[in-house]
């Protein structure tokens, strides 16, 4: 007997294809779930459903077409504000005292953050596919690219860490070999998610093939 939704109370449908990718999907109300392996209150092994990580959204339109949508906002954007409040609060009293250097240093930091923030803020991740063509949506404000992406070539998903910027992305393996690189910007856990929930859709893609 399969493990009842989290959302509905009703058996979750068993797709050999969502647990392989750690995923759980409910075909009653359409909700995703993280499947995690766990310990239940007896230390014994348990299968745990976790939510997307919060401003992850999957959609599915039909069959092989669907809509990942993730936030960049990262917890930086927290201390980038405080710094631009403190480089406000500079400014005000070196203004007072007439230490113009000062004052101009603290009004260029307090702006900088302010870009920053929104940069971040700003960021997004989109990624349509309908009819085996993606449309890719991602970057921050002032670094953002729209880009066409041959899904229907996609052969398998994989997850590249670059040791010298300690940065994690998304690499989609094409069919002529070229690799083409993914939401290095997003946040780990939204990475991850969206990582699964990418790889649930192309091995549905190879097995309908």
């Amino acid at each position: 007997m399969s493990d009842p939704c989290p959302t509905c109370g009703l058996a979750l449908a068993v797709d050999e294809s969502a647990v392989r990718a750690g995923l759980a999907l409910c075909s009653s109300c359409g909700s995703v779930w993280l499947r995690e392996q766990g310990k239940n209150a007896d230390g014994a092994d348990a299968i745990e459903f976790r939510p997307l990580p919060g401003r992850v959204r999957f959609e599915r339109h039909g069959d092989g077409d669907f809509t990942i949508t993730a936030s960049i906002l990262q917890p930086a954007a927290v201390y980038l504000v405080l710094f631009s409040l403190v480089c406000v609060y500079g400014a005000a009293r070196t203004g007072v005292r007439g230490d113009w250097i000062l004052f101009i240093l603290s009004v260029a930091g307090a702006v900088a953050g302010v870009g920053m923030c929104l940069e971040f803020i700003a960021g997004r991740f989109r990624l349509e596919v309908r009819a085996g063509e993606g449309r890719l949506d991602e970057g921050f404000a002032g670094f953002h690219r729209t880009r066409s992406l041959p899904w229907a070539d996609v052969t398998s998903v994989d997850q590249n860490v670059s040791r010298r910027w300690k940065m994690s992305r998304i690499v989609l393996n094409m069919k002529d070999g070229r690799r083409v690189f993914l939401g290095g910007a997003l946040p780990e856990d939204r990475l991850r998610a969206v990582l699964r929930l990418l790889r649930y859709m192309v091995e549905l893609q190879c097995r309908v093939c």
